[in-house]
């Protein structure tokens, strides 16, 4: 049986409806993982989605964790970790 999401944040006054709606994506698009792909499907400027992410991440409901490579300590990635609830303070 799939687990069903919370969705108390839509009722949130700490966060943007923009921010909501980032959310909303980012929790049920489990292929969200940068500002570039979040910012294809809202069809808005990239400082508007970086702005939108800061404030997630602010608020606690976004933590962006950056990867790095074994062999040679470069930076591969990033790893996107949402939740519904403001954890991430």
């Amino acid at each position: 049986m799939e687990e069903k999401l919370n969705y108390d944040f839509i009722t949130s006054r700490e966060l943007s409806s923009k921010a909501k709606v980032y959310l909303m994506l980012i929790l049920t698009d489990e292929n969200i993982n940068n500002t570039q792909q979040l910012q294809k499907l809202v069809h808005e400027g990239i400082t508007s989605v970086r702005s939108g992410v800061r404030e997630l991440i602010d608020q606690g409901y976004l933590r962006i964790t950056r990867t790095r490579d074994n062999q040679d300590c470069k930076f591969s990635g990033t790893i996107w970790t949402a939740s519904p609830t403001p954890e991430f303070i």
